[in-house]
């Protein structure tokens, strides 16, 4: 069970669960990974086979070894305890000007101490080398000319001048999958998403997986949906609880027509007769109707949030909350109900969605 951020335990009223925060996991898994559960944070469901999958590619740290790159954190002030006149006055890039955009020319000063706990060699500092910030957003850049010092909250990957193109390329690649590597870091970091730390260690991006721009690429559709409901739905569900748009927005049109697609598209592939139906909203509540055939023959009632808001919100005691959702399986038509807020309603539910709907239609013989 993934225990979330609402409103009631804000408030310290009790807990609230909905079917989305409960999770099978098989026990060898649960022994053997540590990851899962950080993975059930951020969705759950095949996020954990999907995740399973990226496990086993090679990593970032795999492919320096190879290409004979070395790479490192900068520069420690700390106790001060070793000279490195060569690192003062170099010039200097703070975190905050190193970007998901770049690097901020405008924000380089030059370093003005000239003492250090861990200067490192001066081999850190010189270009061309590819610098990525110890954030979860993973800023990043290219530096080709010159030297530029920052601090161990800044990591950087060092070529040979004659290995320009190979780091350009390399770069060009980050730049391309930056989001998906930002979730993979968030599956996999010991620190990011734990308390409110945007911060990363030098090990989670040494372990972002690298599988290259062919290992990326097969990814399938529904795998890209997974991740992008991680870091675009639950990652900030996670960091700002009742807050995040997932709790404050209602589901609309077209967030209906993003789940129904992508419930068409997997069950469909099984049921080539399925198609959406009608939607709505009410009291709450919402519905997303599939016929099986081109018309429904359902006798659609004129009113029924009421019974329905019994199904779905149930008081299980003072301290736990649980919200409910209702599959009708009537003639050709299928109709589920769940509440009405957005995060009920994204692709990655849809999958689930999908995947419990197959296992109830074949036990049923159909």
């Amino acid at each position: 069970m993934t225990f979330r951020r609402t409103k009631s335990v804000h408030e310290r009223l009790g807990f609230e669960l909905d079917h989305y925060d409960l999770h099978q996991i098989p026990q060898n898994i649960a022994e053997t990974c540590p990851w899962v559960w950080k993975t059930n944070l951020l969705g759950g469901g095949r996020l954990v086979n999907l995740t399973a999958k990226v496990m086993e590619w090679p990593t970032l740290n795999d492919y320096l070894k190879q290409k004979g790159w070395t790479h490192g954190e900068g520069f420690s002030v700390g106790n001060k305890s070793q000279d490195a006149k060569w690192l003062t006055k170099m010039a200097y890039l703070p975190i905050k000007a190193l970007t998901v955009f770049g690097v901020d020319k405008e924000k380089i000063t030059t370093v003005d101490e000239n003492k250090f706990e861990a200067p490192r060699e001066p081999d850190r500092f010189a270009a061309p080398m590819f610098l990525i910030g110890e954030n979860e957003s993973l800023p990043a850049d290219l530096w080709l000319s010159g030297n530029l010092a920052f601090r161990n909250s800044i990591v950087s990957i060092n070529a040979k001048e004659e290995e320009k193109a190979d780091l350009k390329e390399f770069a060009n690649i980050f730049a391309k999958y930056r989001e998906k590597l930002r979730v993979f870091c968030l599956l996999k970091s010991s620190r990011a998403l734990v308390g409110k730390s945007t911060s990363i260690l030098k090990l989670d991006i040494e372990e972002l997986p690298w599988p290259g721009d062919d290992g990326f690429q097969k990814l399938s559709w529904w795998e890209e949906l997974l991740l992008s409901d991680a870091s675009e739905v639950y990652s900030p569900f996670i960091r700002v609880g009742q807050n995040a748009p997932a709790i404050t927005e209602a589901v609309d049109s077209s967030k209906f027509q993003s789940y129904a697609n992508t419930f068409v598209c997997l069950l469909g592939s099984v049921y080539s007769n399925l198609r959406a139906d009608r939607c709505g909203v009410a009291d709450g509540m919402a519905y997303q109707a599939f016929t099986f055939g081109k018309t429904s023959g359902l006798d659609w009632p004129s009113d029924w949030s009421d019974h329905l808001r019994k199904l779905l919100f149930k008081h299980d005691s003072a301290a736990l909350r649980t919200h409910r959702i209702v599959r009708f399986y009537e003639g050709n038509t299928l109709i589920i109900v769940k509440p009405d807020r957005m995060r009920d309603w994204i692709p990655s539910t849809a999958i689930r969605d999908a995947d419990e709907t197959l296992v109830d239609l074949q036990e049923q013989g159909f």
